[in-house]
């Protein structure tokens, strides 16, 4: 399970290409193109979905996207996702979706030209364009999902019926109103800002003991200038 679309590495990872190529870091640029096929590889294993005893699936908590209000024209400022919660019973999904297309083609920009990393983005763009989308509410007490998935998955019953099952088990405990492991995660990754200071305090001693010269050198340049929680009272 990812959170966010499935089509986030690959709007973020062209960012990042355009930005390392827009500038005179050649590390940047020599680390981009170092890890770029294994990503690519990567990320294609992700949208093919191919193996049967593996499904990747995303579930974005929000998105502006709106396959289902645009095909039923229903008013703009309806949320897809916010209706079917209301809608669905337990157990209730619907029929794969076609992901919304954008204004602008899928589009990932290479750092190289290498000709096998060109192949293996035409096969990437190809696979975004066959993404599905199924909304489903495993419980009365969970919003409906959105589901984002691929082709192979979304044309199997077989496994829609295994990813579905999977969800509903991740979600049997009210009040967590996304499947276990992605709220774990979430709460992980929005804790790490509270141990940056133990981080940074074991960066420094370490520096300190490999560096032969003034140490007051690293100390200030290791000083976050901010107190470190807490408020006086």
């Amino acid at each position: 399970m990812l959170d966010g679309s499935l089509t986030t590495p690959l709007i973020y990872m062209n960012q990042a290409v355009n930005k390392a190529l827009g500038r005179e870091i050649y590390s940047m640029r020599k680390r981009l193109i170092e890890g770029f096929e294994q990503f690519l590889t990567s990320y294609r294993k992700v949208l093919e979905s191919s193996r049967t005893d593996k499904i990747w699936v995303s579930l974005p908590k929000y998105t502006t996207r709106r396959e289902l209000g645009e095909k039923f024209g229903w008013p703009p400022y309806y949320d897809d996702r916010a209706l079917l919660t209301f809608v669905l019973q337990p157990g209730e999904y619907t029929m794969p979706i076609p992901l919304a297309k954008p204004t602008q083609p899928w589009h990932l920009k290479s750092p190289g030209n290498n000709k096998s990393l060109i192949k293996l983005i035409d096969e990437i763009i190809s696979l975004i364009n066959r993404i599905y989308v199924v909304y489903y509410k495993p419980h009365r007490w969970t919003p409906a999902l959105r589901i984002e998935m691929s082709s192979s998955v979304a044309a199997n019953n077989t496994r829609l019926s295994i990813l579905f099952q999977g969800l509903r088990y991740q979600c049997s405990t009210p009040g967590i109103m996304e499947p276990y492991p992605l709220f774990i995660a979430d709460r992980i990754v929005k804790h790490l800002g509270n141990a940056m200071p133990a981080f940074r305090q074991t960066s420094t001693r370490r520096m300190i003991e490999l560096h032969t010269g003034d140490v007051s050198e690293i100390f200030f340049s290791m000083y976050g200038y901010r107190t470190e929680g807490g408020k006086l009272s």
